[in-house]
């Protein structure tokens, strides 16, 4: 209690403690300015400051490889690289005897025009020794012989001069004569050598020539 009365006027409005503490409240708060919008806690406070910071970059989700993958990656590509050696080198394979194939044909075609060549220019009957593995023709110039020897047919254009091969990879060479009426010629039966086991189609050639002297 005061110790003495108020004067007259004064305490009227103030009835009681909670009064007096919103009074003072309001009288603190007045002596200060008000703060800017989006300060404090009225309208923004710490919690609107985050919500208006700049949003932080979220981190992307990265999916890695495991090593059960890995090593079934690693061989599936070893797998596409076997299949792909496989075909390849059986493409160069056959590359390879195709080409050995157009070789020989040339060369059995070239030996036999001048197997040809020879025997028309014969000057006797020619003679053919060893199963007709082996053909002496007599020409103005020399005898000039083929033989076959050690897979290779030789040629020598006459008896001092070197022997040369005309034809390799040779099979089998058969030359004898033979008649067709009333002319008789001579047969060079030519089998080379097959690249392919067992192929369907064997390299043979035959080569007939009519000598000049024949009858």
């Amino acid at each position: 209690p005061h110790p003495g009365p108020l004067p007259e006027g004064e305490g009227e409005s103030l009835r009681s403690l909670g009064e007096c503490r919103t009074h003072w409240a309001a009288s603190r708060l007045s002596a200060f300015p008000p703060l800017p919008p989006g300060e404090g806690r009225g309208e923004g406070g710490l919690a609107e400051t985050f919500r208006s910071s700049p949003a932080r970059p979220k981190r992307k989700n990265t999916r890695a490889f495991t090593l059960i993958e890995c090593v079934i990656y690693v061989a599936v590509l070893a797998l596409v690289l076997a299949v792909a050696g496989a075909v390849f080198y059986h493409g160069l394979g056959q590359s390879t005897n195709l080409r050995r194939n157009a070789e020989d044909i040339a060369g059995a075609l070239h030996a036999g025009e001048q197997w040809r060549a020879d025997l028309r220019r014969a000057s006797a009957e020619p003679r053919a020794e060893s199963d007709g593995r082996k053909l002496r023709i007599p020409t103005a110039a020399g005898e000039v012989s083929y033989a076959l020897e050690d897979g290779m047919v030789w040629r020598q254009a006459r008896p001092e001069a070197p022997r040369v091969p005309v034809l390799r990879r040779v099979e089998k060479s058969r030359m004898e004569p033979d008649t067709h009426g009333p002319v008789t010629f001579w047969r060079w039966e030519l089998e080379l050598e097959s690249v392919i086991k067992d192929a369907p189609v064997r390299p043979l050639f035959t080569f007939q020539s009519v000598p000049p002297a024949a009858p």
